[in-house]
């Protein structure tokens, strides 16, 4: 098996499914994310075909977008015709459409709704149970991943849009500053040349 996890998510989750990973993988844990791992040159479709197949697990994180999304039956579908056991992350309450609850109902559940990333420990140990795999001290996400954050992109941008004037009034005030570097230049030259007229008439 070339994964041990396999994520099934809708597009809405990515943010979320990069930290998941992230923190799964901190436990040497190899996790597939479709937008992430398929190749450029491979088909969407055969790219998720063959990461399913070729997982040990396919962890669903199910919410109202994945619900609601039908692609994502393709792969529960390649999971359960492959033999390939199926836990699901609850973030939504509501219960399961009629296309997702042959695949999903009577699987192992873990409740995130509403504090998804303070159950990442949780998760990771039912995925080892699931796999078999030992068990390490489970972390708080925060002391496992950097906390994301948008402010420090905006303090960046407000900072550039700060220094960007600065450079330009740099660029606008370099000639002035030449000319005035030239005309006191002209002005001393000036006066050595009447100094020098001086001594030639006394």
């Amino acid at each position: 098996m070339q994964y041990d996890v396999f994520l099934s998510y809708a597009s809405q989750e990515r943010p979320l499914v990069d930290r998941l990973a992230a923190y799964l993988e901190y436990y040497n844990i190899t996790v597939f994310v479709a937008h992430r791992d398929i190749p450029s040159d491979v088909a969407w479709a055969n790219g998720i075909a063959e990461a399913v197949r070729n997982s040990r697990m396919v962890l669903a994180l199910y919410s109202d977008s994945f619900n609601s999304a039908p692609w994502l039956d393709r792969e529960l579908s390649w999971a359960q015709s492959s033999a390939i056991p199926i836990m699901t992350v609850c973030l939504t309450s509501a219960p399961y459409s009629e296309n997702k609850i042959d695949y999903l109902q009577g699987t192992l559940c873990v409740d995130a709704v509403g504090d998804e990333e303070n159950r990442f420990p949780a998760i990771y140990e039912e995925v080892c149970n699931m796999l078999a795999m030992p068990i390490e001290q489970a972390l708080p996400v925060a002391e496992v991943l950097p906390q994301i954050s948008s402010e420090p992109q905006e303090v960046e941008e407000s900072v550039q849009k700060e220094i960007n004037p600065v450079k330009e009034k740099k660029e606008v005030a370099a000639p002035s500053h030449h000319l005035l570097r030239a005309a006191v230049i002209g002005v001393l030259l000036m006066l050595i040349a009447l100094s020098l007229l001086e001594d030639l008439l006394k």
